[in-house]
């Protein structure tokens, strides 16, 4: 197995930042530099990243052997990615990841035509994708709860595909100092 860590935050060459300051989250200007982000991010693994691994090292370069995860906004980019690339994955796993944020805006995910319409038919995605695995916890924001997870909820996804929501205790005994 080969684990590859990608910087998130891609930029194409000579791009020039915007200045978003006072721009709130979610701000069209925001929401647009997010966009051109992730876009970048997603060209450089499709285009650059997965080619260089599978020539530079032993792989098995083909759907059936590739995975994708990601926490908080790498989970948001794995979603982006796999399910833009299909054709490229077939383990998906997201960990706290905002999926759909960027693709919905504050409607609910379709999944006919969002995602590259990934979603539409159950069974081919079954017979396309070995695992899909979300975690997300129930204290987490809603946009966390509410892109893929909260459509696949709704709809006869798979067996195969997981979802796990949970709400973490803290720990408070057994570690120095902590109140009991």
């Amino acid at each position: 197995m080969i684990v590859v860590m990608a910087y998130g935050y891609a930029r194409r060459a000579g791009h020039v930042d915007p200045d978003l300051t006072g721009k709130p989250f979610g701000s069209p200007e925001m929401m647009k530099a997010m966009q051109d982000m992730s876009a970048a991010f997603e060209d450089d693994m499709t285009q650059a990243l997965i080619p260089f691994v599978d020539s530079h090292f032993r792989t098995i370069a083909d759907r059936d052997h590739r995975a994708m995860a990601g926490l908080s906004m790498g989970g948001m980019q794995t979603f982006q990615v796999t399910f833009d690339h299909l054709e490229l994955f077939s383990y998906i796993a997201g960990f706290s990841g905002a999926a759909g944020q960027m693709v919905l805006g504050n409607r609910a995910l379709d999944p006919k035509t969002d995602l590259n319409g990934a979603l539409a038919d159950p069974a081919s995605f079954e017979r396309r994708v070995h695992l899909l695995w979300l975690g997300v916890g129930t204290e987490e924001p809603a946009r966390m709860r509410d892109g893929i997870n909260g459509c696949m909820r709704r709809s006869t996804m798979p067996t195969s595909s997981t979802c796990s929501t949970s709400r973490l205790e803290p720990r408070t005994s057994g570690r120095p100092g902590a109140a009991t």
